[in-house]
């Protein structure tokens, strides 16, 4: 390196005994004059302009002129001309016509470094590296994004509705999360166990807003606010029922209500005082709704085996009369009617010393008896008769004369009724032949008890 220039900027030296000391020194000053705090006009002309003196320029690729053989130099306007100092790797310029700065690289000559306040950059990595993949790599115990201002939104684009914008939970590089937009424009939360298969937890429509869940949801706590019933008896369209609500899943009593107001839906008390109570007492009801309307109440006797039914059609109005319903507890028992409408049981059963007697409902009735009867039959005409057996009392009454059959089992005797009433009915036994001694009678009468 010769001793009489600057090893980076060959700048002069004043030698010793050197004459006109000030020219080398003034030379010296006006190279770092040129290229100190380096600000360019331009950066892309290649031949001089009009220039005021100290204006300086990065010499285009094409230089003619008096900037002829000086590409990529940076030409510094003078008193008598063009002076040119050749850059070195690393060097940095402002181009104050593109409010740009610009890096000098020896293979690819002036590149921009800075777009006004903008850092561009192909990859940036702090404290790790980037790469073609992940071009802005940060390694941190933690990173903030914070505002400017007011807000601040953090924003993922994608260039189609098919493409991926999303944010990737890992863990040792392996995906277990991903959240966004993933192959549509539906919002999606997606989990992995192993970072290949994926399932959907959460996907929100687009375009309804309306969330999906298609692996179910499991809540464990208590599920409260507007979409939940404010009371047991709210009926608020679309809104989750509770337990107890309308009498469902209760451990403890139900919701005492009264029968004539007993309207919505469920399963409800009702007193024994209770007006309108079927049995007299106490007891559940249950309602159901066919329509606005037509509303139907079903009520259990309490701690009985007793339900009865009834309907409205007029939403409460007028009711229909209370109609029993029977299982085996209540089929057989003591009947009864009032106006002709059953009001008891079923079948009633019973005997007396006269018979057995079955009554039902709709108000058949049905005497039987069988007996040994001492017959004495006497001529009569070319027949012979006995008409002095004792009138069968029956053993329930009917409510008028029923229709009565005699029969007897022994094959050379029949018998007949003599006359009939409510309560009883006289027998005849007939024979070809004078006949003596015990025969069974069989009688049955059928008619109505009411």
């Amino acid at each position: 390196m010769p001793d009489t220039v600057s090893a980076v900027l060959s700048l002069p030296y004043i030698q010793p005994n050197q004459a006109q000391k000030h020219v080398t020194h003034n030379t010296a000053l006006r190279v770092l004059d040129g290229i100190t705090q380096l600000a360019v006009i331009a950066r892309d002309l290649d031949s001089p302009p009009v220039a005021e003196v100290g204006a300086r320029y990065i010499v285009g690729a094409g230089a003619s002129g008096d900037w002829a053989g000086q590409a990529g130099a940076v030409a510094i306007r003078e008193e008598g001309g063009w002076s040119f100092v050749a850059p070195l790797p690393g060097w940095l310029a402002f181009v104050t016509g593109e409010g740009v700065a610009v890096v000098y690289d020896a293979m690819l000559g002036w590149d921009t470094l800075t777009g006004g306040p903008d850092l561009e950059a192909e990859t940036l990595g702090l404290n790790t590296s980037a790469d073609a993949t992940n071009r802005l790599a940060v390694a941190a115990g933690a990173t903030l994004l914070t505002h400017d201002g007011t807000g601040h939104q953090l924003k993922i684009n994608k260039a189609t509705d098919t493409d991926t914008a999303s944010l990737l939970f890992q863990s040792g590089f392996t995906g277990h999360a991903e959240m966004g937009l993933a192959g549509s424009a539906d919002f999606s939360v997606k989990v992995s166990a192993d970072g290949s298969t994926w399932a959907e937890a959460l996907r929100v429509d687009a375009a309804t807003a309306v969330p999906h869940m298609p692996q179910g949801l499991l809540v464990n706590g208590t599920i409260s606010g507007t979409a939940v019933q404010s009371g047991v008896h709210d009926t608020t369209a679309g809104r989750l029922m509770g337990t107890g609500a309308f009498g469902l899943g209760q451990s403890g009593p139900t919701s005492t209500v009264t029968l004539a107001t007993a309207m919505a839906s469920g399963f409800f008390n009702f007193p024994g005082t209770d007006p309108d109570s079927p049995g007299g007492t106490g007891g559940v009801v249950i309602v159901a709704r066919y329509s606005s309307q037509w509303i139907n109440q079903l009520v259990f006797a309490a701690n009985q085996t007793f339900m009865w039914l009834r309907w409205t059609k007029d939403s409460g109005a007028t009711w229909s009369e209370w109609s029993p319903i029977f299982t085996t507890a209540n089929l057989v028992g003591t009947v009864s009617e009032d106006a002709g409408t059953p009001t008891g049981a079923v079948i009633e059963r019973g005997s007396t010393a006269t018979g057995d007697y079955v009554r039902f409902a709709d108000g058949t009735q049905i005497c039987t008896r069988t007996e040994t009867l001492a017959v004495v039959t006497t001529p009569l005409g070319a027949l012979h008769r006995d008409a002095t057996l004792a009138d069968w009392s029956f053993p329930a009454a009917f409510a008028a004369p029923p229709v009565v059959a005699v029969s007897c089992t022994s094959p050379e005797l029949w018998a007949d009724a003599g006359a009939v009433t409510a309560t009883a009915a006289a027998r005849v036994v007939w024979a070809t032949q004078v006949t003596a001694g015990d025969h069974i009678l069989h009688a049955q009468a059928t008619g109505r008890w009411f």
